[in-house]
């Protein structure tokens, strides 16, 4: 059942970035079916936070226990070359891995499609790994998660393992 849940999800994701064609390099502006990035025991959601003009620390992206906000909720969206930019539905913003960061921690921000805002979705029998086009390096969710939210819960990328960490459900 959890293949199959997985299976469907991943053929959904890469059947909307194969639809598109070939979408714009700027940022994205194709609203495609909201999806939640999950834990693989679904216990936990990336969820955005803050206004993405606002100060960087208050756009974080945690994990979280769910809340059935728009907060959890993601829209991927074709970009050139088949990667994929996922926009919160709460802030409009893209998720992001900023290069220029101090940190390697998520966030989301204006969506203009460039590279550190791009995704290759792919995905494995144990789930779906969410890779950075501008770093390389993996979507990497907190090995343990509190509340209320503290740092220890922030998104962040990291050299692509496998790992569990790294190992997320994309659920419709």
């Amino acid at each position: 059942m959890v293949r199959r849940l997985l299976g469907a999800a991943s053929a959904v994701v890469a059947g909307l970035a194969l639809s598109c064609g070939q979408a714009a390099a700027a940022a994205p502006d194709r609203a495609e079916l909201p999806v939640l990035l999950a834990d693989t025991e679904l216990s936990a959601y990336a969820t955005a936070g803050g206004d993405i003009t606002g100060p960087a620390d208050d756009r974080y992206v945690r994990m979280l226990p769910a809340t059935g906000t728009d907060a959890q909720r993601w829209e991927p969206r074709a970009l050139d070359g088949g990667a994929t930019a996922l926009v919160s539905l709460a802030t409009g913003g893209c998720l992001t891995a900023d290069p220029a960061a101090a940190t390697r921690f998520v966030t989301t921000s204006p969506c203009d499609g460039g590279a550190a805002q791009s995704w290759d979705l792919k995905t494995g029998d144990a789930g779906t790994l969410l890779v950075n086009r501008g770093l390389g390096a993996c979507l990497t969710r907190p090995s343990v998660s509190t509340v209320p939210p503290v740092a220890e819960d922030r998104l962040s990328v990291a050299a692509c393992d496998g790992s569990e960490e790294q190992t997320f459900r994309l659920v419709v």
